[in-house]
């Protein structure tokens, strides 16, 4: 999983440091761990004009939710290079709806605060039938995050 942002402002850009051409030192940027960065941000000769905005506003999440907003942005496939920060975590605040163990608790949490079933009622509701149907249409599951289906 690409988890990018929490590594910036940790010593993994550098500016201006000295190449050689034809034996004179020449500025640039140099990057390490170019694999851990999205290709649509930055590549070993180009850095993406959205780079440091979608950095700020990414980093203003929890690492957890820094995670998913890359599996969410891998679900829609969004070019994060092009799309407007503000608006690319707003769409994902809307249809994140938290880390859960599978399909199964997350059906269950949603009983818990939707439904007020009697005790006696929750033994024989069918968890796993309900889960099954409210990812059928309404929500997607990947690597432990649940998003609503937009």
């Amino acid at each position: 999983m690409v988890r990018p942002f929490r590594l910036f402002g940790q010593g993994r850009i550098y500016g201006s440091v000295p190449g050689t051409a034809q034996g004179r030192p020449r500025p640039g940027i140099y990057v390490s761990g170019l694999r851990e960065y999205p290709g649509s941000l930055i590549s070993e000769s180009w850095l993406s004009d959205k780079f440091f905005e979608l950095r700020d506003a990414i980093e203003k999440l929890s690492e957890t939710q820094q995670e998913a907003f890359f599996v969410w942005c891998d679900h829609h496939n969004n070019d994060i290079s092009e799309e407007d920060a503000d608006d690319l975590i707003s769409s994902f605040e809307d249809e994140y709806q938290g880390e859960y163990k599978d399909e199964e608790d997350y059906a269950y949490e949603i009983v818990e605060e939707c439904y007020d079933l009697p005790e006696f009622a929750k033994t024989y509701f069918d968890y796993s039938a309900f889960a099954r149907d409210l990812f059928m249409t309404d929500y997607w599951m990947d690597n432990g995050f649940v998003f609503r289906c937009a």
